[in-house]
């Protein structure tokens, strides 16, 4: 569901593929902040994700 504000975000990712056996390791992680607030006053929270496989 939309926020309805801009947002900036940055995304990292890193990820290796075994050559033997082809399983990929790695992972990302996401930051994501809000520029302003939207035409209601809200601003949403800012969010980190990170996520290993």
């Amino acid at each position: 569901m939309s926020k309805g504000t801009y947002n900036t975000i940055s995304e990292i990712q890193i990820y290796y593929k075994q050559s033997a056996n082809p399983v990929f390791i790695g992972g990302n992680i996401s930051y994501e902040k809000p520029i302003a607030e939207n035409e209601y006053y809200y601003t949403p929270q800012t969010s980190l994700k990170s996520v290993f496989r």
